[in-house]
Formats: structure tokens, sequence, C-alpha cells
């Protein structure tokens, strides 16, 4: 484009984002402008561009906009992915709306647009249908009968199944999010496929398949919405799962690499593959008995075997696993294709083949893995199931060759500058060449949040939590009357601080995790303002309490990631093999981040204010603290007691008369 066209680009920006904030009754904020112009840029220029926008900027109008206008221009396609089905449904059903409905007015053009989800998302019309459609003989779960047993959870199930069959006939898209209430995934099972099930153009309703019909409108939008699942599957998988596109947007892009990473892990146990084999041996006419044998004599090998991060996959387990592989692929050749038009047996003839190549894929993927490329370990779970498994350590790579591949992107999320620079997250989504931008926030934290370290209480011990980070809980719930979120690294510890509050103040209602479903624990803290919501990681992201009803936010530790977690334990050997340092370029940019998302639940609003209290030294004792700090939000930061807690009661009383 010319100079002047790119103006005229950036001009138009401006007008339409100004209208559609205006739409909304809102003001345009200088980040989510600054925002917007950059991302106009980086779709003209087709370069890369990394951009922090604060919480409150508005950053999913901030790039929507310059997507729309370039992708209407240009007749192309922007996929747009998020972490979060809550935000994956605000941009589709809200912010898109709104963006078209001022496109289509100030310049007379029509936006179209799609959401796309994963196959399995969908209701499958030819199974609740069709009387011959098969039901789900292959799901190789490690743990049967983890939803229950029984005539109870039978008739349960029953009704589950009945309620989706009574939606589906009504519904216009099929997509499970929309079932409300929700169902279990034994029930959804019955009701869905996998893509390589699909009986495709013989499927007598072929022409009405939700899955088909979010696949045909993606293709020819100009605005797709997608999640990082999706761009997982796409990244490290040999099948392609998303439409032809022009321009990729990751929003939530700190969430990227492990949704990426998560797609390329696999892991292969006994009891997933003798499972798979009873199930081919019961609905299909196949030999199973070398498999059967080669599934024993993998079980034999990896009970030699303690929980451990291998240097290198033992010699034994490649081979016995190589020998299931082979195994497999002929058992694929070997499953016949009915020629008689049985619907019923063309469908289980379709779910066997695709377990048994999904199950020769993955362990062709082990037996091949190298610990250059993957992390390997053999892990335990309660029941005594062993697993060998494999994850991908540099995603980067897959990510610029399969999925970015010379197209513009921008990568975005109030998160991403790490330490002070967003070198950590370019180089983890192996981005090389790229602008970067810190847009700000509209939110003064100096004025509106209060940074507290009590550097009198000792380090973190290992496990649990200290007497001391006990009483400054208690001190300062006290101080604030509750509306406290309280973020803990371990559930260990969460327990032990909820047992001291309950015995200490019996008239407070603290709600814990694991005692509730989470959404109801988060309700009834929010409706309740002196009330304390105390958790583990879950509650670390991802909570939007505004207000004064939360008002704490009590962190009990930085959060770096545990020793003993094999895949940290993997990346930090190979960061140290490739000549850096393990803890500096795996620990501690891990934990910044989590500690800057965790900080990110107090200040939700303009008129938000309170305190972040982080209950360990190190913060402010060991060199590594100024990391950190860089990470956060600019709180203004105490170490006096005394100031927080008449702070948190001044907060209190405020509380107290207005409600």
């Amino acid at each position: 484009m010319s100079t002047q066209s790119s103006e005229d680009m950036r001009q138009r920006c401006d007008e339409l984002l100004d209208a559609t904030v205006a739409l909304i009754q809102g003001q345009t904020r200088s980040g989510q402008t600054t925002m917007s112009q950059l991302v106009a840029k980086t779709l003209e220029k087709k370069s890369c561009l990394i951009v922090q926008a604060g919480t409150g900027t508005g950053k999913s109008l901030a790039y929507l906009v310059p997507a729309t206008l370039w992708a209407i221009d240009n007749n192309a396609t922007v996929v747009v992915s998020t972490a979060t089905l809550a935000l994956q449904k605000q941009l589709f059903d809200i912010d898109i709306p709104q963006v078209a409905h001022v496109i289509e007015q100030q310049e007379g053009k029509t936006l179209t647009s799609a959401v796309l989800k994963g196959w399995r998302h969908y209701v499958c019309l030819h199974k609740i249908r069709s009387k011959t459609a098969a039901p789900s003989l292959f799901d190789t779960a490690d743990i049967p009968n983890s939803e229950g047993s029984g005539t109870d959870s039978a008739n349960i199930l029953g009704k589950e199944v009945q309620r989706i069959r009574d939606w589906a006939e009504t519904s216009d898209t099929g997509e499970r999010d929309e079932l409300v209430p929700q169902v279990s995934n034994k029930a959804w099972s019955h009701a869905s496929i996998e893509s390589k099930e699909c009986l495709a153009d013989s499927c007598p309703f072929v022409d009405e398949c939700f899955a088909r019909q979010a696949r045909k409108e993606a293709a020819h939008a100009h605005i797709v919405v997608t999640n990082h699942a999706l761009l997982g599957i796409e990244t490290m998988m040999p099948i392609r799962v998303l439409p032809s596109c022009d321009a990729i947007i990751i929003d939530e892009a700190h969430e990227l690499v492990h949704s990426i990473r998560s797609q390329g892990t696999f892991e292969l146990s006994q009891a997933y593959a003798a499972s798979l084999a009873a199930g081919l041996e019961k609905h299909v006419q196949v030999d199973t008995s070398l498999l059967k044998r080669l599934i024993v004599a993998y079980g034999r090998i990896i009970e030699a075997y303690p929980e451990q991060v291998f240097p290198e996959l033992p010699d034994d387990i490649r081979q016995a696993v190589k020998a299931l592989a082979d195994c497999l692929r002929t058992i694929v050749c070997d499953i016949a294709v009915p020629d008689n038009g049985d619907e019923t047996q063309m469908a289980v003839t379709r779910q066997a083949r695709s377990a048994v190549e999904e199950l020769m894929t993955r362990c062709e993927d082990i037996a091949m893995a190298s610990a250059d490329t993957h992390g390997m370990w053999l892990r335990i779970d309660q029941s005594m199931n062993r697993y060998v498994t494999i994850a991908p350590l540099q995603v980067g790579t897959y990510m610029a060759t399969n999925l970015f591949d010379d197209k513009p992107v921008v990568l975005t999320s109030a998160t991403l500058r790490v330490g002070g620079s967003f070198d950590h997250i370019a180089r983890e989504c192996g981005v090389h060449s790229y602008e970067s931008e810190d847009v700000g926030t509209p939110f003064a934290y100096d004025k509106q949040a209060i940074l507290y370290c009590p550097s009198h209480i000792p380090a973190p011990a290992q496990s649990g939590i200290s007497s001391e980070a006990l009483d400054e809980c208690e001190r300062l719930i006290q101080a604030s009357d509750g509306g406290a979120l309280c973020l803990f690294s371990s559930y260990q510890a969460c327990e032990q601080a909820a047992e001291m509050l309950r015995e200490s103040h019996p008239e407070r209602k603290f709600f814990v995790q694991r005692q509730d479903q989470l959404h109801t624990l988060i309700e009834r803290f929010h409706s309740d303002p002196n009330s304390c919501l105390m958790g583990t990681m879950s509650l670390w992201q991802g909570i939007d309490i505004p207000g004064l009803g939360c008002r704490l936010v009590i962190i009990d530790r930085l959060p770096f990631p545990h020793l003993h977690d094999p895949l940290i334990k993997a990346l930090s050997n190979n960061a140290h093999v490739s000549g850096g340092n393990g803890f500096m370029d795996v620990m501690l940019p891990h934990a910044a981040l989590k500690l800057a998302q965790g900080a990110g639940r107090l200040i939700r609003r303009k008129d938000d204010r309170g305190v972040v209290a982080v209950l360990d030294s190190r913060l402010v004792h060991r060199r590594y603290g100024s990391f950190f700090m860089r990470t956060l939000p600019p709180m203004w930061p105490t170490r006096d007691p005394k100031t927080v807690c008449a702070a948190l009661e001044r907060l209190a009383i405020e509380v107290k008369e207005n409600m």
C-alpha cells in the first residue's frame, strides 16, 4: 500500500473505533487507539506485532476494527484465537456484531464472521437420529467408570442423552457450549464423533451436519473466531482443521505455548492400549492376539521403572512401543470396510480405524522421540497405572513453520512482558523479527493499588504455609473485614489457611475451592462483600470481581513451578544443554507471569482500589525480586503492615457504609 493509503486506513480505523466505542456508550482510550494503529500497520506490512494491553484497555475492539477493515478491503480471512470460552463467546456474540453494525452504517460494507471449534464440540445428527448408528465403542479411557456406574447412573445418563437429542432438533449450531445446563462427557460421547469417524457423503444427514456447516461458514468468513486448542492441532498434527487464512490474531497469547504443547504431548499406558484391544476384539473381525501379547510385554517393561524424567527414552521401552506401532499399522490394513451398505457396521469400522490410527500415531511419536526435541518421563497415577509420556520442548519452530508461515501475526494479552521484556514470549513462539509495544492501561495503579510484601516473615518452606504467613493472612482479612481473594500455590496450604481462619473467624464465610463448583463459589463470593474466596491455580486468572467486593488479594508465595513437575524438569535440563540457565530461562519467567496474573485480579475497573499482599519475603530480599517487580503492574509498594492495615480498614468502612 502507498503511504497515503496507509494513512487513510489508519484514519478509518480511528473513526470506526470511536464509533464502535460510542455505540456501547464508552470513550476511546489512548492505549486502545495506539493498539488499533499498530495492528493496522502490522496487517499492511505483513509483519509480527507483540502488544501488551492492560486490563481495561479494550484490546478486543482495538484489534477487531483494523482486522475487519483489512479483511473486507482485501477479501481476506483473519483467524482470531482465544484461550477461554468466555472471551470466544464475547467476541462472537457481542464485539464482532457491534463492529459489523458500525462498518455497515459508515462504509456500507458487510462483515461476515464464523466461530469454529473441534469436531467433537458439535452434535452428530446421524448418531442421535439414526437407529442404525453405532454407539461409542472405542472410548479408551484409562480410568473406567469415572462417571459412576449402576442403575442410578444409567438413568441419569439416559436423561442427559435424551436432553441432547431434544435440544439438537431446535439448535442452529449444534455446539456443545450452547447446551444449558451442560451434560457429562459420557453423555456427550453418545452424541458426538471424531472427524475420522464421520460417514461423510454416505451420511443421510450430511446436508444438515453441524460440524460441516461450521467449516463451510468459516471458509468464506472475513473473521473466524477459534481457540488455542484448535491452533494446537493445526500446528502439531499432520491434518488441517482451520480454513485457509491470511492473518492470525492471538488473544490471551500468554496461554498459547501451553495449548500448542498440550496438543503435541502423548502418553501411553498399558490400560489404554488394553481397552482398545478389547473393543476391537468385541466389535471388529480382526486378529488381536499379537497386539494383546505386545501390550502385556509393554506393561511388564514399564513396571520395572520408577517415576522419573528420562534423559533419553530407555531402549527396551522404545522397542516395545515401536513393536506396538508396527502391529497397529497391520491391524489398520486388516480392518475390512463393509460393502453391503450397512450403516452401523460402516460407523463401527470408521470408529475402529480412527481409534487404532490414533494409538498407532501416539506410539510412533513416542518411539521416535529424541531428548533434543522432547521431554520424556514416566508417571504413576493414584491407581498405580504407569504412563510413558513425551512432550515437545520448543514448540516455537512448529508454530513458525506450520501456523504463522509468513502471515501477519498479532500476539496480545494483558500479561506478555516478562521482567520488562517481550523476548521470552517471542522466543517461546518462534518469532525472530517483530515489533512490540506496551500500550499501558487506563488504571492508575500507583493510586488504586498497594503492593504489600511483609519483609519480616521468613521465606516460605517447600510445602504448606508458615505460621507467620497464616498470622499475616488473619491480620489482613481482619483489617479488610473480608473481601479477600486468597491465592495459594498448593491445596495443602489452602486447606491449612482455611482451617485456621474458620476457627478464628467462625462468623465469616470462607468459600474454598473443591468444596463446590468453581463458578458457584465465585458467585457467592461476589454477592457477599465480607466473605473470602480461597483456592489454587484455577483462581489465578479469569476471575473478574469489580468493585470493593474484592479489595484484598493475598498470594501465599512466589508461584515458582513445582520442582517435581516432569515437564519443568525437562525444560530446565534442555535449557542447560542449550547453554542457558534452567532457573532464569524457565522457572523465573513462569513464576513472574503467574504472579502478574494473580495480582491482576485486584484492579478490574477505574474505580477499583485495594491491596495485593505477597507473603513471600524473597520478593524484596532476593536479587531476582526486581524481575518480578518489572513484570507486575506499577502498584505503590510498601513493607509496613500498619500502613496496609490502615488502608484496608478505611476500605472496610466504605463497604459497610454502602451496604
